[in-house]
């Protein structure tokens, strides 16, 4: 009977043998670690409630990334506004002086010819100096009393912070 179960099992494993692997099997690990880690990626991005979330969400729905930005809560609208901030900040800072100044000369000093900003810094007449003086003088005291308001309110703002702790809006 020992003869038998060996010469069955020799028959049994000879067609294997003569097979060759169509993969090798050091492949098939490695697509099954690139499958799993694949699985651990996607289930985090499902428990994660940040942009991944809404990027994935909108990228099976095939809706728009904007839709999906705006949807999704937290970190997208804190850079959206910053964004926002800094582009009106760039677009403003550039014109501003130039408004102000020729806007004091004509109003302080009764300048009524071209506009301030059309002559170079060697030829601008007095009144034009003098208006770009007083835009300078009111620029600084807007900031020292922005400044002044931001640190008497802070620790106001960070006192009622203290007591009543972070709420929702």
């Amino acid at each position: 009977a020992h003869a038998m179960a060996g010469t069955a099992a020799d028959q049994l494993s000879e067609p294997l043998l003569a097979m060759e692997p169509l993969v090798p099997l050091h492949a098939i690990d490695i697509e099954e670690e690139e499958v799993l880690a694949r699985e651990r990626h996607y289930s985090i991005l499902d428990r994660s409630n940040g942009v991944e979330n809404a990027a994935a969400a909108a990228h099976s729905n095939n809706e728009s990334f904007l839709k999906a930005f705006f949807r999704s809560k937290g970190p997208p609208q804190v850079i959206f506004l910053c964004m926002l901030l800094a582009l009106s900040l760039g677009s403003t800072v550039g014109v501003v002086p130039a408004v102000v100044t020729d806007r004091y000369a004509r109003i302080n000093h009764g300048y009524t010819d071209a506009d301030c900003s059309s002559f170079s810094r060697d030829e601008k007449p007095e009144s034009c100096l003098l208006g770009s003086a007083d835009a300078q003088n009111m620029s600084a005291a807007a900031s020292f009393v922005s400044n002044g308001l931001t640190f008497v309110t802070s620790s106001l703002m960070g006192s009622i912070s203290d007591q009543r702790g972070r709420r929702g809006i």
